[in-house]
């Protein structure tokens, strides 16, 4: 978030981020003099605001409440549209409803009117959710990337009924899998939580540890230590290696 703050800076935006783990503190981000703020309160003072479904349903629910904050939203980008589907997808198709009706209520006005835009990489029913939002679907395919990419996909069976027991067998495929393709190049791993994203992490540090593989070279490790000192006097974070992953 520190990062995504300095480029709303630069872009002469201030941003406030409203999750589940949102604390009330403030602290001024160094030269760019950008205060980030947590309570809803001081989103007030704000132009770009990054949140979790569950918590911007809480806002939509109490309009009259936030009003001040709401009023003011003229574009909602929502990632990950595909999760509508999901256990969550409810909370999400809430808040997109309450939006839709709140940009009727302005159309009606001849108020300013609050533009979608849904990004999914995974979408299947791209035209019945372009049709909902009322808008134009776009789809871009393997030749708009700039670089190509080599896709190898894996299938290993389920032994367990216990879904996080599976995800956690997955993590034990990992290093395998990234000595073989990788390149040695920098890898992302996708985990399903943070929990899941830890315990990837130690797995993977392990089996690169039986392999004879250290991942950080001591200079690694002494810029990660200084960097995590920096960051932790801003936002009070805990640094661990295990969860550098």
């Amino acid at each position: 978030m520190y990062e995504s703050l300095i480029l709303f800076s630069r872009l002469s935006s201030i941003g406030v981020e409203y999750t589940g783990d949102s604390e009330n503190f403030a602290t001024d981000l160094g030269p760019y003099h950008v205060m980030y703020v947590i309570p809803v309160l001081d989103a007030f003072l704000r132009n770009t605001r990054c949140t979790t479904p569950e918590k911007f349903d809480g806002l939509t629910r109490k309009w009259d409440s936030f009003r001040s904050v709401l009023d003011k939203i003229q574009l909602v980008m929502i990632d990950e549209v595909h999760c509508i589907g999901d256990e969550r997808g409810g909370c999400l198709e809430g808040l997109i409803t309450r939006m839709k009706v709140q940009n009727e209520m302005r159309v009606r006005s001849a108020k300013n009117t609050i533009r979608f835009v849904a990004l999914s990489a995974t979408i299947c029913n791209l035209e019945d959710v372009a049709h909902w939002l009322e808008a134009d679907s776009f789809t871009f395919g393997e030749e708009q990337r700039p670089v190509k990419l080599d896709t190898h996909v894996f299938g290993y069976p389920q032994r367990s009924s216990n879904e996080y027991m599976f995800d956690r067998s997955l993590s034990y495929k990992l290093y395998d899998i990234i000595s073989t393709y990788s390149d040695f190049r920098p890898t992302l791993i996708f985990c399903s939580s943070r929990k899941g994203c830890v315990d990837a992490g130690k797995i993977l540090l392990t089996s690169a540890g039986e392999h004879g593989v250290s991942l950080f070279e001591s200079k690694h490790f002494g810029c990660l230590q200084r960097e995590s000192s920096s960051v932790q006097s801003i936002f009070s974070i805990r640094f661990s290696c295990p969860d550098a992953f």
